[in-house]
């Protein structure tokens, strides 16, 4: 392979690329919905652990706090979630779905999981699992936690 693209072996140039693909399908799929897919990974993940910290949320999706913060104010003035304070720690926020937020999740996974179901087409199933597994070990290798350590 490496003889098609001088960076054809570069894992970090592989990755993007395969990012790009799998975007690239995922935006097509989710268009009408107006949701990058951070964002849908953040009504994803409140849908599961509703009352989320917001510094909890940051680092499970492994981004910047101003970008974090400029997405949930995105997506709290579509009024997709709502931020409530936390009495007892001072400035913490928790985040949750609202019920426009809710619904539209549930009509966008549907979307989402065709998206997912070509994914595992183009890789079939023991690759695609394989890649989830070494994705998930150059994650941990390089010391970044996965959900359960920030849940």
């Amino acid at each position: 392979m490496s003889d098609l693209h001088p960076l054809s072996d570069h894992i970090g140039f592989m990755l993007r690329r395969a990012q790009l693909s799998v975007f690239q399908d995922f935006q097509q799929r989710t268009e009408g919905f107006d949701l990058t897919p951070a964002g849908y990974s953040v009504l994803a993940i409140l849908d599961r652990h509703p009352g989320m910290r917001q510094n909890k949320l940051t680092n499970l999706l492994a981004l910047k706090p101003a970008n974090c913060v400029t997405l949930i104010n995105g997506l709290e003035r579509r009024g997709l979630v709502v931020r409530e304070k936390i009495k007892v720690a001072g400035r913490a926020v928790a985040l949750s779905l609202t019920g426009e937020g809710k619904t539209l999740l549930a009509e966008m996974d549907i979307q989402v999981e065709e998206h997912l179901s070509l994914m595992r087409q183009r890789l079939g199933s023991e690759d695609h699992a394989e890649l989830l597994r070494l994705l998930r070990k150059l994650v941990e290798s390089g010391g970044e936690a996965l959900a359960d350590d920030l849940l």
